[in-house]
């Protein structure tokens, strides 16, 4: 059967049956879009290929428990690569330290023109971030340099949505203050 043309759903349905080359047809059309998300995540091509590995693994193993009547199979994939890759995070380390926002601030400034006002910028930005509460800059890092929701967040550090809201806007409060915007 060529499955090039199958849909989505079929694909699931043949792979949940144990069809090798609808397993291989689904994870051709999605694998460059999940490791996307998941290199987004984490940060590490490479974390992320292995997190690629758990996923598909789990929709070979897990195929028969999609349900299309709760998401498309592209839903159910981002689900899986997102959740994979905030586990992947957090085992490595459950809190984030200080240097992880040096290094994905740094990161966010490379490439820019003037590298002399941004050196003074980043240093100002990072001083500042050094004065916030942990609970704050774990939050602030989590959103702008992970790219996490407020409900994600409040997922991965286990509080309310509305606490990390305030955390945020508190910490950003402060941040404006301290760089003097």
């Amino acid at each position: 059967m060529d499955y090039r043309h199958v849909n989505d759903i079929s694909l699931m349905k043949n792979i949940a049956s144990g069809d090798r080359r609808a397993f291989k047809n689904l994870y051709e059309r999605y694998c460059p879009l999940m490791l996307a998300i998941a290199v987004r995540i984490v940060k590490r091509r490479e974390v992320a290929e292995d997190i690629m590995q758990d996923v598909f693994v789990q929709v070979w193993l897990t195929a028969n428990a999609f349900d299309n009547n709760l998401s498309s199979p592209k839903t159910w994939l981002s689900h899986l690569t997102r959740n994979k890759a905030i586990d992947w995070l957090r085992a490595r380390d459950n809190q984030w330290q200080s240097e992880d926002v040096i290094t994905a601030q740094q990161s966010e400034l490379t490439g820019a023109a003037d590298s002399a006002i941004q050196d003074d910028e980043s240093r100002r930005l990072l001083h500042c971030m050094k004065h916030l509460p942990n609970n704050q800059q774990q939050s602030i890092a989590l959103a702008w340099y992970q790219g996490l929701s407020h409900t994600d967040i409040a997922q991965y550090l286990n509080q309310p949505t509305g606490t990390i809201k305030s955390w945020i806007r508190r910490g950003l409060e402060h941040l404006k203050e301290c760089i003097g915007i």
